[in-house]
This record gives structure tokens, sequence and C-alpha cells, in this order.
């Protein structure tokens, strides 16, 4: 019978590469879907941000989000883009600033002007643009590590397990839901970018944006971190675009996984 050393570096070479493929899976749907959108013009694609108060979560400071709309025009069958990138301040929280542990951007949005609402407002006005964008399409949510983001939007007042769905496996119809509306689906940039990489990784955005030769500036505003997201987000749709084999963040992740590897065979070893 093979030596438990070798049964147990076989097992964590299978749940590595579960996972690559797992997240390989979500990219190609994720291209199929971007793809019928563009081609179709029925497909929106939403990336948002929030940042938080450094010393309290509970307390939300910025909402930030980009939008790219796939519109087609009924009379002509021309497909064009909507685009649209929002920085918004939560005014019950304003005269927190986030300064000790995380960066402070709130007055460097890049992307247009930044407006103060009431946080309900705030409610009202994203509940309003997913109901809209979702009414006769797909919206694809766009998160970079959405775990922070989606309890902030529960904070907000959403019900993410019920608004929204993020088994992607479930996509491939486009079937409508039993409330009329073809689905409010979960993307995380970062778990498509591990697919993209082909690598087991967790990647922020600043390393993605940077692995992909995108110059980011000011983040931690919720509106630029929205853009940027959506920016990497579109790198990976584009099947052209594929990561360098001799890049840095490329060699690391393969040194770092054999150097992982090489200790867990040695633990096992030496019973340490």
């Amino acid at each position: 019978p093979p030596a438990p050393t070798s049964t147990f570096a076989d097992a964590e070479k299978i749940a590595t590469a579960k996972h690559v493929a797992g997240r390989a899976f979500e990219l190609e749907t994720l291209r199929l879907a971007h793809e019928a959108a563009v081609r179709n013009g029925a497909g929106a694609f939403v990336a948002l941000d929030v940042e938080a108060w450094e010393f309290d979560h509970d307390l939300l400071l910025e909402f930030g989000w980009s939008i790219l709309e796939y519109v087609k025009d009924e009379k002509t069958g021309k497909v064009t883009e909507r685009r649209e990138t929002q920085h918004v301040v939560v005014k019950e929280n304003a005269r927190r600033r986030n300064r000790k542990f995380a960066p402070d951007a709130r007055d460097h949005f890049d992307f247009g002007r930044s407006i103060t609402l009431p946080q309900q407002t705030i409610f009202h006005l994203l509940s309003g643009l997913f109901s809209a964008l979702s009414a006769n399409q797909p919206l694809f949510l766009v998160f970079h590590d959405p775990r922070m983001d989606l309890s902030a939007l529960r904070r907000l007042g959403f019900d993410t397990s019920r608004d929204f769905q993020n088994d992607l496996r479930k996509l491939g119809s486009f079937e409508k839901t039993s409330g009329g509306e073809h689905g409010v689906w979960i993307v995380d940039t970062q778990a498509l970018f591990s697919g993209w990489l082909k690598r087991k990784s967790q990647i922020g955005l600043e390393r993605a944006c940077k692995e992909i030769e995108l110059s980011t500036k000011r983040l931690h505003n919720a509106g630029n971190d929205a853009r940027y997201t959506l920016d990497l987000f579109e790198h990976m749709m584009d099947r052209k675009n594929a990561p360098a084999p001799a890049s840095t963040l490329v060699k690391f992740l393969d040194d770092r996984a054999a150097a992982d590897a090489a200790a867990r065979q040695k633990r096992l070893e030496t019973g340490a």
C-alpha cells in the first residue's frame, strides 16, 4: 500500500486541482454570460465596494459602484455600452474617517463627483438600481472578495441570501426567478483571478491590477475601487488576455506552493 505521506501529498494535490478547476469553471461561465450580453444587448454588470469605519465595521462610510450595461437598439439592432461610476458618502457617518488602520481617500474620487446621502436613501437607490437592471436581463454584482461588502449590504437592509444568487452553476439557462426577474448574481473577481492564473491564490485588488498592468491610484475610495474592480473583471472576460508565464506574481505563487508542499511533507515524515 502507498505510504501515508504519499497518500496525503496526493490528496493535497487533488484538493488544489479541484479548487483551481472550480475557479476556472466560474471564469468560463462568466465569459459566456459576458459574451452573450455583448452579442444580444441583455446583461448588466455592477462592481460594488463599501468602506466601513476602521473602529466599528457596522458603521458604513462610503459606497461606490461602477455600471456596465449592454443595451440593444430595437430599431437598428446595434448593441452599445452604458457606463456610470458613482461614489456616495454616508451622511450619518460623514464625520468619521479612516486613518489609523486603513487609508482614507474619501475626498479623492477620480471618476466623477461624490455625493452625500442618508444611509436609508442609499438603500432605496441601490434597491431600485438592482431591480431595474435585473428586470429583463441578468444582473451581475461584481466584488473583489465579497465577504465584507455583502455584510455591509446586509446592514444596509438587503437580504443577501434571498435577493442574490451565488451558485454560478445555476446560471447557464438564465431562467427567470419566481419573481419574474432574471436574477442577481454574485461575482468574486478574487476567485476569478485565481482561475485566470490557474493557481490557488487570494490576491488583493491592487496586486491583481498591477499584474494586468492596470494603473491604480487613490485606492480605498469606494468609487475608485469599484471602477478598478470592473476594469479587472473586463480584462479577464477578454479571452485574448492571459497571465505572463514569467511574471513575478506567478513565480511567487509557484515558489510558495512548492515550499508549502515541502514543509508539509517534512512534517509528515518527522511527525512534527
